[in-house]
């Protein structure tokens, strides 16, 4: 990645009691418009590391940096300052709206919370509350929204509509790095293509970085330039997006791609179905935390915890048997390489 970070996560870990929710992760996020995907399963860890980022949950270890600042040790107004810079898209608008507050009243407190409200004007007084409403209808049309639901409460709002309000909410503060947890979960195909097709805007338009927390691979080519899968809270693997799709090199990255939905119906034939349910967090395995599961899993995969480590160019793969994976190892019954669509279209 050419230039200083914006964001440096370094062996960042989170602990719930004995559960080891975010084991040593580490990413980098340059500065907009990039994009980095975090994926996995649920319960991989991928909501916590967002969380942690940005201060919402305590840190056990690990070190993040946002331009140059230690983000663990602010406090005060740097800390303040660093809220503004860094918002995060939470999952479920549903519950991160206020069901008692009009749209408009929603975007107008975030304002007035930042010392935004007015520029400069009375908040309170006619020519404030003016400010207000002009930002917030100025808000509304900028994520796709009718300036006229200010009016309305959540509950009067389709799901799509609902999270662009969210959207909206975080960019009121005009933040330089956004955390998109599962943006488009839970909606239908319609409201999810207008989903990503304003954070593909909005990217551009505000230069935009962002870190996009996500279990379905399909949506990341066109969004992100980097992607770090994780399971049972470790990084499996990391690289640019194209190369990390079109050649996984482990095994999970393997099993979530051939999960993405193809037309092709011999891509389809090539789904590697993983046995088992994921681990409990506070009960790791030994050795290779995915090895319950792997169908590539040797002996040294049941003893040994594989580092992270170089395996190409720009990527990072923690299997012991990453090598061979890169070169076109597959699990029996399983298509030599993937065909399809999406790695026909990666750029």
């Amino acid at each position: 990645m050419p230039g200083e970070a914006m964001l440096a996560v370094r062996d960042l870990r989170v602990t719930f009691g004995p559960v080891r929710a975010v084991d040593g992760v580490s990413l980098e996020i340059g500065r907009g418009p990039f994009g980095v995907a975090l994926v996995g399963e649920s319960g991989s860890g991928k909501t916590t590391v967002g969380r942690a980022i940005l201060r919402l949950v305590p840190a056990a270890g690990g070190t993040i940096r946002f331009e140059g600042q230690d983000v663990l040790g602010l406090r005060g107004r740097p800390l303040r300052e660093y809220r503004r810079a860094a918002q995060m898209v939470f999952q479920d608008a549903d519950n991160s709206l206020d069901p008692r507050m009009r749209i408009g009243a929603t975007l107008g407190e975030v304002l007035r919370a930042h010392g935004l409200a007015a520029h400069g004007l009375a908040a309170h007084g006619p020519a404030g509350r003016g400010a207000v409403g002009d930002r917030v209808a100025a808000l509304l049309r900028e994520a796709a929204l009718d300036p006229e639901l200010a009016s309305r409460y959540p509950h009067q709002l389709s799901g799509g509509q609902r999270q662009r309000v969210a959207i909206a909410r975080a960019l009121a503060v005009s933040p330089r790095l956004l955390v998109l947890d599962e943006p488009t979960s839970a909606l239908d195909v319609t409201a999810q293509a207008r989903i990503l097709a304003l954070v593909r805007r909005l990217r551009e338009e505000r230069q935009l970085a962002y870190l996009l927390i996500t279990h379905n691979l399909a949506i990341i080519p066109e969004l992100c330039e980097q992607a770090v899968v994780l399971y049972l809270g470790r990084v499996a693997e990391t690289g640019p997006t194209a190369g990390l799709l079109a050649r996984p090199a482990h095994p999970y990255t393997l099993a979530l791609r051939s999960a993405v939905p193809e037309v092709d119906a011999a891509a389809r034939r090539s789904r590697i179905i993983l046995s088992g349910d994921t681990p409990h967090a506070a009960a790791p395995p030994p050795g290779c935390p995915f090895h319950p599961r792997c169908p590539l899993a040797v002996d040294a995969c049941r003893t040994t915890v594989p580092e992270l480590r170089a395996v190409a160019p720009g990527r990072q793969a923690a299997c012991h048997r990453a090598g061979e994976v890169l070169a076109g190892l597959r699990p029996p019954g399983a298509a030599p390489q993937f065909r399809g669509q999406l790695a026909d279209e990666l750029p």
